[in-house]
């Protein structure tokens, strides 16, 4: 796994979290939805709290799911941080961490670093080369 596929894995994670999450927001406004009643010709009758139940175990397990993921996603981050760590260059190492680790897009990097797309994108390369090399120092120490 080159860097660029092994750091793309974080944003990954981040997005399929984010993804998780609207599905548990969903499934929050759908349980409110359960509780209500109708007015009309038909006689009301008490809630069905199995299905109430059902729903709120759902969402249980969906925020389990979330959690576990988030812990595997900071544990990732943690780690490409100390590689990202190695880097000498600051700009390099800033590049990396706004694009990686905070997930921004390519144009703002530019603005918040006040940089030509080129350049950061010049910056972005010669990090991914550093830190290739810096995993195959580690993994022939190993």
């Amino acid at each position: 796994m080159t860097a660029k596929e092994y750091l793309n894995k974080i944003r990954e994670i981040d997005n399929e979290i984010n993804d998780k999450q609207s599905e548990l927001d969903d499934l929050r406004e759908m349980s409110t939805a359960l509780g209500g009643f109708q007015m009309g010709d038909r006689v009301q009758t008490s809630p069905d709290f199995d299905k109430i139940g059902k729903t709120v175990a759902k969402i249980v397990d969906k925020q389990n799911e979330i959690n576990d993921m988030i812990n595997h996603l900071v544990d990732k981050k943690d780690e490409a941080s100390k590689l990202i760590d190695q880097l000498e260059d600051q700009n390099e190492r800033m590049v990396l961490r706004r694009r990686y680790l905070k997930g921004m897009k390519w144009e703002d990097i530019c603005v918040d670093m006040g940089y030509s797309w080129r350049r950061v994108h010049y910056i972005h390369s010669d990090a991914l080369k550093k830190c290739e090399l810096c995993t195959k120092v580690h993994r022939s120490a190993h």
